[in-house]
């Protein structure tokens, strides 16, 4: 009898021993799970830093081209004389800024085509049809930005400034094709 109870006392010994093992061994498995959450959360962050810095990076470089643009968008309106007192009127006197870019380029936009209807006009009939298409009657009534602006190799007073022929004027705006290629360049 005493054989059989110290048998059954080292079986529960060795099943003790058994469970002992198995929820060590659920430790160290549980300790390799959590090490390798642990891992891949710090991947995942590592990731989510390196994108946050690209995308820094993609800001920056972004300002950086919009304060340039807006810097040659003020040098293109006062150089084709969009920089008017009825242009600071509506604009401000703060030059190009974020909140006006859209404006300044649509006033340079329709004095683009005011010259560009003027070139057309004097190629048509020389320095009276632009006069008549500015309503004035002699050179002096010609606005002064005008005479230093040439426009495909003729100036606007309808003489030939070095080209031996008058070159047809064609503008094309960008298609929307060329812009979605030009962001997905970016």
């Amino acid at each position: 009898e005493l054989n059989s109870e110290i048998e059954k006392i080292e079986q529960n010994i060795l099943e003790v021993k058994t469970e002992i093992d198995k929820y060590r061994g659920q430790g160290a498995n549980s300790d390799n799970q959590r090490k390798r959450i642990l891992k891949d959360l710090e991947n995942r962050l590592e990731k989510t830093n390196a994108k946050a810095d690209s995308y820094e990076q993609h800001y920056q470089d972004s300002i950086k081209v919009l304060n340039e643009l807006k810097s040659g968008i003020e040098q293109l309106f006062v150089k084709i004389g969009c920089n008017t007192s009825s242009a600071v009127e509506i604009l401000g006197s703060n030059g190009v800024t974020d909140s006006n870019m859209i404006q300044h380029l649509g006033m340079i936009e329709q004095r683009v085509n005011e010259i560009l209807q003027m070139f057309a006009a004097t190629q048509n009939g020389g320095v009276q049809a632009l006069q008549a298409f500015l309503g004035s009657n002699t050179d002096a009534d010609l606005p002064m930005s005008l005479n230093s602006i040439s426009v495909a190799g003729a100036s606007v007073d309808g003489t030939n400034s070095g080209s031996k022929e008058h070159k047809k004027l064609s503008v094309e705006p960008p298609t929307l094709n060329d812009i979605i290629a030009d962001e997905d360049t970016e």
